[in-house]
């Protein structure tokens, strides 16, 4: 038997321990608990979702209940900003968008959307 205090044996409860460290540590260290409640603080934009790939995807309801696919993003804010310009062409400058309209100067409603 070996005597030496410097060699612990590891358990399989370690090891799953470490395992759950190193995945937070990799999917970015944000110190939220699985399972606590606490991961649904985070920001969630409007249209927004996260596909298996790891990309973000976008689409909007638009009048007359059709969906509009927007497309895939690489960043969550992308993805957020491609709702809110749909957004506003569709329902116009009051539609819900998830960045201050202000930001889209540039945009035009369609004649058709309401609140314009």
């Amino acid at each position: 038997m070996n005597n030496n205090p410097s060699i612990i044996p590891k358990t399989a409860d370690e090891d799953s321990v470490i395992v759950s460290v190193l995945s937070q540590v990799i999917r970015g260290g944000n110190n939220v608990v699985p399972g606590s409640g606490e991961e649904r603080k985070k920001k969630r934009y409007i249209g927004v979702s996260l596909r298996s790939s790891g990309n973000w995807a976008a689409e909007i309801m638009v009048p007359g209940k059709v969906r509009k696919w927007l497309g895939i993003f690489g960043t969550v804010e992308e993805a957020a900003r491609a709702y809110d310009r749909a957004s506003i062409r569709y329902r116009g400058k009051t539609g819900k968008t998830n960045f201050p309209v202000e930001e889209y100067p540039e945009l035009e409603p369609e004649n058709n959307a309401q609140g314009s």
